[in-house]
């Protein structure tokens, strides 16, 4: 007989790792409504009086019905909740979730209930094939999707099953894991059977699973239907087209007819896949290993890049390398990395105490839970001896390196090391804004030490703290000695130039949350061809082989990044020549090289070179952001997705920072200061709809 259950999910769609911690544990529920219910641990108790703008945000919710009964259970909503859109404990499209079972209680003073296995049919859900309801004495399972079908009908799409059993929670405070395949107490348990005016999907398609986790252009089916992600999503069971009243009241997209591939080609919805708040599915060029619509502009940023079309290699130039890093945490670091003697005007004016600002909370940095650190920052993820903390400015400075004697090489610009120090200074500002949203374990109800608030030269400003906090995804672990996972996910067995190694599991990892094993290899190719970090990439499938050197070796993980950050992808230009306004020009089609449309009658302010107005700056960063998940994240989603203004918030807090410490002069944007969980509108200045992206059409969408 269970006792407890340990519920864990990512907080958000996207991007999936802006995340408020690892595990939910159920401590006790008190019966009430609203915001006088019990609380659980990690989820405050629902308010009908608040909004809820940020996906994946926990609450618990009880609800006493006409008959008595008291039920409770924990909720984490998928969108942006109104005022007094409540839970429910039956299936609904209201954007709530269920992420644990509904709890029955004897009275409004009790921690302890049974398990509702059955519960009452209603009339108003929305129930899909598989779930177990009871009606008139009787158990029904749905055969497929319904809703106001009533289950003793003649014809019904209901069949009569045994009950289920149900089980007391003798002592709710017990922490009982559970992994991927165990028993799911969710609502949505759909068996992929039941009829679709789709075509058949083939065995190659997976069932859908309220446990699996998908990224963006997966394809799964269900109740006899294809359909594909749109974003991040785990417990979203597909809706089809004709039951959505707007097409982003669900993360999945109906196909028709059904693809032939469980994940679709590379499209304009979807730059991001697993993580978060943004991780990346499918890696820039230079190695580029699959093409889609944009064939001829993907090719041509290959060709630019210095490819050949022949396996994808790059021409091995023997660069001038750094020391590489050791290739496991528990050796001994290797010396400081020296910066040469010219260039790098910025970076050689950070020091330890500016990157510990940005980042006191970075995974493996030692940091005792008495403190607040979290479990990444405590033993076993963090020794006192410092041997994890491998996320460090030096990490930095080796992975800018090794990017520049590359770049030098093949005669490309290089990172963080053109144009003057207020143009570093922004360049290096925006690339942590960006990545700290990726990788943060902050939330809006924190309080310090990851919510700190600071008067910096006289303004009021308030800086996250979570930035390097998930470097991994959350829900996975790998053996770092035989780089195997117990939970395997992102592996692509069709991928011959680059193939899975058995028992391994590519999640996302790394600063931009490195997914599948398609990317890991060709990321691996680069180096390797390259001469670059020689002493941890010894053969061209390493990372096939420990993909988790991707999440371990900091130096690697922020080359990824860098990587990402320096390409072009299509009409997409390098995230540097839009910060540095090398390119100012709006894309007029797909093909065209240039910052985004606007989707209003906005003309946005543009100008080559250096910058100091805030409408010019504000439009450069959103466009980064539109660059980085815009299919998501752009397009007017910053009414209901928390990403873009916290990267923006991101950026202005640490330009506050930078500024009255070095004096560096980067550019603010000033309406979109300490706006971590604004809701942005039509009516929002237009600075702050431009650096959320929310006035700009989504790459490709136009």
């Amino acid at each position: 007989m269970n006792t407890g259950y340990l519920l864990s999910s990512p907080r958000n769609l996207a991007a999936r790792f802006s995340v408020m911690m690892l595990t939910v544990v159920m401590t006790s529920i008190s019966a009430h409504t609203s915001a006088e219910s019990g609380s659980i641990a990690g989820a405050e108790p629902y308010d009908s009086a608040a909004t809820y703008p940020t996906p994946g945000t926990r609450v618990s919710y009880t609800e006493e019905d006409a008959l008595g009964v008291i039920r409770a259970a924990i909720f984490s909503n998928s969108w942006y909740i109104n005022l007094g859109n409540a839970p429910t404990f039956y299936p609904s499209s209201t954007g709530w979730v269920k992420v644990g079972p509904t709890i029955i209680l004897a009275n409004a003073e009790d921690t302890t209930g049974t398990i509702e296995n059955n519960p009452a049919w209603n009339a108003n859900a929305a129930y899909t094939g598989g779930n177990i309801v009871s009606y008139e004495s009787l158990c029904y399972r749905a055969k497929w999707w319904t809703s106001g079908d009533i289950p003793n009908s003649e014809g019904s799409p209901w069949e009569v099953v045994d009950c289920e059993q149900t089980e007391t929670l003798i002592d709710p405070n017990q922490i009982i894991t559970t992994t991927a395949g165990d028993e799911d107490f969710g609502d949505d348990d759909g068996d992929g059977s039941g009829g679709s005016t789709a075509s058949a999907p083939t065995d190659a398609i997976p069932q859908w699973a309220a446990e699996g986790v998908y990224i963006g252009r997966s394809i799964v089916q269900f109740n006899g239907a294809c359909y594909k992600a749109n974003w991040w999503t785990q417990g979203d069971e597909p809706v089809p087209a004709s039951q959505l009243t707007n097409i982003w009241d669900s993360p999945w997209e109906e196909e028709n007819p059904c693809p032939t591939q469980p994940i679709a080609p590379p499209d304009s919805g979807s730059e991001s896949g697993a993580g978060g708040s943004g991780a990346i599915d499918k890696m820039p060029a230079p190695i580029l290993v699959s093409m889609g619509e944009n064939d001829e502009s993907d090719l041509a940023a290959t060709e630019k890049a210095g490819e050949t079309t022949d396996n994808l290699v790059t021409p091995v130039v023997p660069p001038v390398v750094p020391e590489p890093i050791p290739s496991s945490p528990n050796r001994a670091p290797a010396p400081p990395t020296a910066l040469p003697a010219e260039g790098y005007a910025f970076l050689r004016l950070v020091s330890e105490e500016h990157w510990n600002w940005m980042f006191p909370l970075r995974s493996g940095r030692y940091f005792p839970p008495t403190e607040g650190g979290g479990t990444r920052n405590s033993e076993p993820f963090a020794n006192p001896d410092g041997s994890t903390d491998t996320f460090t400015l030096d990490a930095f400075i080796r992975a800018t390196l090794a990017y520049n004697a590359w770049a030098a090489a093949n005669g490309y610009r290089q990172f963080l090391n053109q144009g003057s120090v207020k143009q570093q200074a922004e360049e290096f500002l925006i690339f942590w804004a960006k990545s700290s949203r990726e990788t943060s374990g902050s939330w809006s109800t924190a309080n310090s030490p990851w919510i700190e608030n600071y008067e910096i030269a006289g303004e009021a400003i308030t800086a996250w703290k979570g930035g390097l906090y998930w470097v991994e995804e959350v829900g996975y672990s790998t053996d770092s000695a035989t780089g195997r996972s117990a939970a395997i996910n992102y592996v692509d067995t069709g991928s011959t130039a680059f193939p899975p190694a058995p028992g391994r599991s590519y999640y996302g990892r790394g600063i931009i949350q490195l997914s599948w094993n398609y990317n890991y290899g060709a990321f691996n190719h680069w180096l390797f061809d390259n001469g670059l970090f020689t002493d941890v990439i010894t053969e061209r499938d390493t990372l096939l082989r420990f993909p988790n050197l991707v999440a371990e070796n900091g130096a690697l993980s922020i080359l990824s990044g860098i990587w990402f950050w320096m390409t072009p992808q299509g009409a997409k230009p390098a995230s540097q020549d839009v910060v540095y306004g090398d390119i100012s020009n709006i894309s007029q089609t797909t093909q065209d090289l240039g910052l985004p449309q606007t989707n209003n009658a906005y003309e946005p302010a543009t100008a080559q070179g250096d910058t100091t107005d805030p409408e010019v700056f504000a439009y450069r960063v959103g466009t980064i952001i539109n660059i980085v998940n815009g299919g998501l994240e752009c397009n007017r989603a910053a009414r209901w997705h928390g990403g873009p203004p916290q990267r923006v918030s991101y950026y202005n807090a640490y330009a506050a920072y930078f500024n009255d410490e070095l004096g560096v002069g980067a550019a603010r944007i000033p309406e979109a200061t300490n706006v971590w969980n604004v809701s942005v509108t039509d009516e929002s200045p237009v600075s702050l709809q431009s650096a959320t992206c929310y006035n700009q059409r989504s790459y490709y969408g136009w």
